[in-house]
């Protein structure tokens, strides 16, 4: 089977994270934030109000699409340092 870059790096990526248990509890973790907020409109509101009265950045959280989890992976975790 030939497979093109970004699908190696995918399952490179995934194999990662399943070996090292840090980096698998902390995307699983973040995982878990995302599906908080993107689970109910009114945290999301909230969220977006606290910000506003607290005079911070947040970014957008991403979907999560398990066929590109490389790309997933890095805009979640640059989105949750980032905010």
């Amino acid at each position: 089977t030939i497979w093109c870059s970004v699908h190696r790096a995918n399952v490179a990526w995934k194999s990662t994270i399943a070996s090292v248990v840090e980096v698998e509890h902390m995307f699983h973790m973040l995982v878990k934030l995302l599906t908080y907020f993107h689970s109910s409109g009114l945290r999301t509101k909230e969220l977006r109000d606290i910000t506003a009265a607290e005079n911070v950045k947040v970014m957008a959280l991403p979907a999560l699409f398990e066929v590109r989890w490389t790309e997933f992976s890095y805009n979640l975790l640059n989105a949750v340092l980032v905010s």
